[in-house]
């Protein structure tokens, strides 16, 4: 008969350990951001944050969130205690739900977003309102523990209460605590966007208007020649100047510099297509030269759809692990209900006018067969 030896299991899970494998974890106490960009960078999110002011990241990171925040949610109820899941719905209409929710996904640009939790007291319970910290406030230590910053000893930080602070965190791994950044993806497409536009503005302001070509006389003096050409530099701001009859003035186009600027330009909307695919795993139709096709309007909506359901998981784990902790606070031993997100459905009508066809014939529908195809709770439907 098989036994199990615990002690004997663990032993040999512990191999496999940062503190097993790793010299770095016994001379340090905290756990650096691998982070490639930071390293090279030799600096904090600081220029992480400054991305955000470029105009694509920042319409499509708003387009991401925006997709999670229309997105329906409710409580589940686990058996749960009227008394409890009136106290946790009452919470979510106090709390400015869609704000939290807005802050909480800074985490998928960041990697991680931490929040302090203010306790109040009402009514003989607790209730905890979170709210967010900035990153650099925080660290994780080798054994992959949230700690606050010592402004003294960089690593010598306090350990992070788990009842006053929580964390959002974007697909985090043991080796990386910290998630996975798509600031990290997009920050060389924004800066050699930022180069491509430098240059291609110096293209416009180079080539952009004709050339003016002076000519004098052949026994015109270099000293004649210099103030011509200040004249000629001067009638490009004014458009106006005299000259001797001698003299000539012609414009010349700048021809084939076009193609020439025109890389510059697909520089820029290649980065913008690579920003956009790092947010939203597709590239924005709205950036397509050319009309998109249906197919491509339905792969964005359904790589849209599917990166909206991954980012509903997080605040769905973060919402849950508030009402665990407030739970623990005021109701030890009670079942608590759990947060969900969905999708918004609107009526398939075609299956509605199917329904209304048998329904006139005779069929009958349950209660869950209106909840499953119709999106509707079990409180809206009477089949009286």
């Amino acid at each position: 008969m098989f036994k199990f030896n615990r002690k004997k299991t663990q032993q040999n899970a512990d191999l496999a350990t940062r503190q097993a494998q790793e010299l770095f974890a016994y001379s340090l106490l905290y756990m650096p951001d691998p982070d490639t960009i930071l390293k090279a960078q030799n600096s904090g999110r600081v220029s992480f944050k400054d991305l955000l002011n470029d105009p694509q990241v920042s319409a499509v990171f708003e387009k991401r969130k925006s997709g999670v925040q229309n997105m329906e949610f409710e409580l589940q109820n686990e058996n749960t205690t009227p008394q409890v899941m009136q106290f946790f719905e009452n919470y979510l209409k106090e709390i400015d739900l869609y704000g939290l929710i807005d802050n909480i996904l800074n985490c998928v640009f960041y990697g991680y977003q931490p929040f302090v939790l203010n306790w109040e007291y009402k009514n003989g319970l607790y209730t905890a309102k979170p709210e967010d910290r900035p990153q650099q406030y925080f660290y994780y230590d080798t054994e992959n523990k949230l700690r606050i910053r010592n402004l003294v000893n960089y690593a010598d930080g306090t350990p992070a209460d788990p009842l006053a602070f929580v964390v959002a965190r974007n697909k985090p791994t043991y080796s990386n605590p910290y998630g996975e950044k798509i600031a990290s993806k997009i920050f060389w497409s924004v800066t050699f966007k930022k180069g491509g536009m430098k240059f291609w503005l110096k293209m416009t302001e180079k080539y952009g208007m004709p050339f003016l070509f002076g000519k004098t006389p052949k026994a015109t003096t270099q000293e004649k020649r210099e103030e011509f050409l200040d004249m000629l530099g001067n009638m490009v701001q004014d458009g106006v100047a005299v000259i001797n009859k001698e003299d000539a003035v012609e414009l010349m186009d700048a021809a084939g510099k076009g193609d020439s600027a025109n890389l510059y330009q697909s520089l820029i909307n290649h980065c913008n297509q690579e920003i956009t695919k790092a947010f939203l795993t597709v590239s924005n139709t709205t950036e397509q030269q050319s009309t998109g096709s249906f197919a491509a309007a339905r792969v964005q909506q359904d790589g849209e759809k599917a990166v909206n359901q991954a980012d509903a998981r997080i605040v769905e784990r973060f919402m849950n692990e508030i009402i665990d902790k407030m739970a623990i606070v005021n109701f030890a031993d009670s079942t608590t209900p759990k947060f969900i997100m969905y999708e918004k459905k609107d009526v398939d009508l075609d299956l509605a006018k199917r329904d209304a066809i048998l329904a006139g014939m005779g069929v009958k529908f349950t209660e869950r067969y209106y909840q499953q195809n119709y999106n509707l709770k079990k409180d809206e439907i009477s089949l009286k």
